[in-house]
């Protein structure tokens, strides 16, 4: 919400500038689902002033545009096909970088596929070509090439994997794939070194260089990112296709992946760390581990969005109905006084994220607790804490250690305006 609000602002500034702003949007219906609201929320209705907007989409944005805009000042212009002769200087070109070429029959092949009028799918094609290993079979290969980015894409990963026994290939692109900012090569190249050694708990083992050289070689066409850093699929149909071929359309089958990128990332630096570990936890439903995260001093260090993300995920989602009006949640002595989430004691901030809390915490064991406006006292469902629905029965369980207390004379347990506003009168139980 507050990016969409600054990403509105920004265009209203633009507009106002004396000199003429063009902003281009490339790849206009990626941007989010085109069934949300959002694709268009944070755009102005009309371009005042000296703000220009340019728009590439493909016929899955056009009606979100058009909706938003009315009409009133879009201009529609759909972009031709490259001319045959084009294409061809793009192909011999491409090829002449590395002193090869196709001959007549394989040229008038290639653009005889209706998929060349794509110049993505030309750039792939070629790199395809170029590293195809059996040149007497180059002819007939590209008759086969499929005329859609899909199919095409299709081919070529599954040909790499068929021709990687050792599952390497497959791997590699797998994990690139599914990590959330994008890997290094050397941060590839360890866990590849990992992988290929079960026995190793930490990053201690690099695939050598005899193997990683060559399997990079064969993939890198297919990856962006090359030389600023972090590694990503090159665009968004790689991605889809590298995933929907290593899970077989079952999401479930890519947990070993998140899995190997949470036990990688667990030992790196900690901004790399906590860009990959906390989510490739949450992806992988390593619950357990994810809440011991959590509750450490490391989980204040990611974005808020995310935080929220990682509670909602581990929270139960039982909701408490009018009916049970169970006792509020405890901390005991020693967990109160700890420092779990951070530099302040368990009693000064949200039992569930650790978060700072507006209830005052002076008040002390058996003393009323009365909660700051947009927070509560934390409850629990029947199946987490049933003696917090017995009234008779006055020991309850540390809400943190699940230690025995005196529910009477215990610490309160209080959960932040966030989390007050992801559970919405829930269970406060995580994991």
């Amino acid at each position: 919400g507050l990016l969409l609000d600054l990403a509105g602002k920004t265009m209203a500034a633009l507009g106002e500038h004396k000199s003429t702003t063009v902003l281009l949007i490339d790849g206009f219906q990626a941007l989010v689902p085109a069934n949300d609201t959002r694709l268009t929320s944070w755009l102005p209705e009309r371009c005042k002033g000296h703000l220009r907007i340019i728009f590439t989409t493909d016929e899955r944005g056009v009606d979100s545009l058009t909706a938003h805009f009315n009409n009133a000042t879009l201009r529609q212009e759909t972009i031709k096909p490259l001319p045959v002769d084009v294409r061809r200087a793009v192909v011999k070109e491409l090829f002449a970088t590395y002193n090869k070429k196709l001959d007549p029959e394989q040229m008038n092949s290639l653009m005889e596929n209706p998929g060349s009028a794509n110049m993505t799918w030309i750039a792939i094609a070629c790199e395809e070509l170029r590293q195809f290993g059996v040149f007497e079979a180059v002819t007939a290969h590209i008759k086969e090439i499929k005329p859609t980015m899909d199919g095409q894409l299709r081919q070529i990963v599954s040909r790499l994997y068929a021709e990687d026994a050792s599952g390497a290939t497959k791997n590699a692109l797998t994990l690139v794939a599914l990590a959330i900012t994008g890997m290094s090569e050397f941060e590839l190249q360890e866990i590849l070194g990992t992988v290929a050694n079960p026995g190793a708990n930490r990053v201690n083992t690099r695939m050598p260089a005899a193997v990683w050289i060559p399997l990079f070689a064969r993939v890198r066409f297919l990856l962006g990112g090359l030389g600023s850093g972090l590694l990503r699929p090159r665009s968004g149909v790689i991605r889809d296709v590298v995933l929907d071929i290593a899970s077989g359309g079952i999401t479930s089958a890519l947990k070993p992946y998140h899995v190997k990128l949470a036990n990688y990332f667990e030992f790196v630096g900690k901004p790399r760390r906590l860009a990959e570990f906390p989510e490739q936890l949450r992806l992988a439903g390593e619950n357990g581990r994810l809440l011991a995260f959590v509750r450490s001093h490391d989980f204040a260090g990611i974005r808020y969005h995310e935080r929220t993300r990682i509670i909602t995920a581990l929270r139960c989602k039982t909701v408490l109905n009018s009916v049970d009006k169970p006792k509020p949640e405890r901390l005991c002595m020693t967990c109160a006084m700890k420092t779990t989430f951070g530099p302040l004691q368990n009693k000064s901030v949200c039992c569930m994220c650790g978060g700072v809390l507006h209830t005052l915490a002076a008040a002390g064991p058996g003393q009323t607790v009365t909660p700051h406006a947009a927070e509560r006292l934390a409850t629990r469902c029947r199946s987490h804490n049933m003696n917090a629905h017995n009234p008779s029965v006055t020991t309850m369980e540390c809400y943190l250690c699940r230690g025995l207390v005196d529910g009477r004379v215990a610490f309160a347990a209080v959960a932040c305006v966030a989390c007050t506003a992801v559970t919405r009168g829930g269970c406060c139980h995580l994991a």
